[in-house]
């Protein structure tokens, strides 16, 4: 059985960056992560604080965040809600 690190580092691998496309009815999405579905994620103030750094929604699309805070936060967040489910 895989561990949730190996796991996990998969998963960010595919899941990509930030996008908030209007034809997605999950709004924002951060490494396969939706505001509308998971709007309690504690990162959500971090990747809007990106969204801005890079200059709004169409420059922030597909990007990823050099946060190493957000990444523990993405990790802690599909450990609990996911692995540990």
């Amino acid at each position: 059985m895989a561990s949730f690190a190996i796991t996990h580092e998969r998963t960010m691998n595919e899941e990509g960056g930030f996008s908030a496309r209007a034809s997605d009815p999950g709004g924002y999405t951060y490494k396969g992560l939706t505001k509308r579905n998971f709007p309690n994620f504690k990162g959500w103030p971090r990747v809007e604080y990106w969204v801005n750094k890079y200059g709004g929604l169409s420059k922030a699309q597909n990007k990823t965040f050099p946060d190493a805070e957000l990444d523990k936060m993405l990790a802690d967040f599909y450990k609990k809600t996911f692995w540990d489910a």
